[in-house]
């Protein structure tokens, strides 16, 4: 819901937010991959992992799996 609203005032004329928007995705995507990692960590599996994001495994591991 928050983040509708913002994408909301966005879209309404305030440019200045756009690039604070974008800062906030990778945040997110930062998050999701704490979260992963930690999972991961307790035992999950990978499919377990993709089924939760509507992904397949291996989508899931190309996207938050250990980078090289």
């Amino acid at each position: 819901r928050i983040l509708r609203a913002y994408a909301r005032r966005v879209a309404t004329g305030d440019i200045e937010a756009l690039g604070r928007m974008t800062s906030l995705a990778d945040d997110i995507e930062a998050a999701i991959r704490s979260a992963v990692t930690g999972l991961r960590d307790h035992g999950y599996s990978w499919a377990e992992i993709g089924s939760r994001l509507g992904v397949t495994r291996q989508a899931a591991q190309q996207h938050w799996g250990a980078q090289s």
